[in-house]
């Protein structure tokens, strides 16, 4: 019913800089590509709100991660949400 999806964010542009000015940089680029994701709607659930450990306690520090329920969209429904995903991937990563 759900697959967690690793987004390696410390391969991100900004994520280093982000880092040096004392921000978490992996929370803020998540916040920021769920929010880019949700305006395209496309509506994936952080993981930090499903992380028992706190957060980036799954895949350490640089990774974030979205949980993807596919049992609440139709087979075309998701089709499309993971195509704009990939296109908004691109985009984000400046590729």
């Amino acid at each position: 019913m759900f697959v967690f999806l690793a987004v390696h964010l410390d391969e991100h542009p900004d994520y280093h800089s982000l880092e040096r000015n004392g921000e978490d940089a992996t929370r803020k680029l998540l916040e920021k590509l769920w929010q880019t994701l949700a305006d395209r709607l496309v509506l994936f659930a952080p993981g930090w709100a499903f992380d028992a450990n706190g957060p980036h306690a799954i895949g350490g520090k640089g990774v974030g991660y979205f949980r993807l329920s596919f049992s609440i969209a139709t087979y075309e429904e998701n089709r499309k949400a993971i195509g704009t995903f990939a296109k908004v991937l691109n985009e984000f990563y400046r590729l």
